[in-house]
């Protein structure tokens, strides 16, 4: 999935926000893991800034306006800190298939414009159709989540 910006929190750098082409995603722990934040509109954003002085968050659109949110009491908006799955993925880079060490119950794959290919709970998935290129696999069980990246080479 495209990021158009990355922003880290001056006070806290395990808070990352990223800026995509569908909507806001933010992470707790440095990167380990990402959390979709379900309250913002799945909108293109080009730009995020957090005021250091009053921690007032500002999320510039393509086509949905300016959205900010008071970070001052809390650490994200509205995106809560969930526990991540364990996810392993090989072989990476793949040719033929993808192999998930996982417990999660739910198996997403989305191609690098954020389309979803594929919605399994097979932990082997075949990739010999699918185009070179770089993939996203999403695990999601009893409401957590994870997602990592695979590229796919012929």
């Amino acid at each position: 999935m495209p990021v158009n910006w990355v922003e880290v929190d001056p006070d806290m750098s395990d808070h990352i926000l990223l800026g995509t082409d569908y909507g806001l995603y933010t992470s707790l722990n440095a990167g380990q893991s990402w959390q979709k934040e379900d309250r913002f509109p799945n909108a293109p954003i080009d730009q995020i800034r957090l005021r250091h002085s009053d921690r007032k968050l500002y999320i510039y659109t393509h086509g949905r306006g300016i959205w900010t949110a008071n970070l001052k009491n809390n650490l994200v908006a509205s995106v809560k800190k969930t526990p991540t799955i364990s996810l392993k993925i090989y072989p990476n880079p793949a040719t033929d298939y993808i192999h998930l060490e996982t417990k999660a119950d739910l198996i997403k794959v989305y191609n690098s414009s954020g389309q979803e290919i594929i919605s399994t709970s097979n932990k082997t998935i075949a990739t010999a159709t699918w185009p070179s290129g770089t993939y996203f696999v999403e695990v999601k069980r009893n409401g957590s989540a994870s997602v990592k990246k695979v590229v796919v080479t012929h």
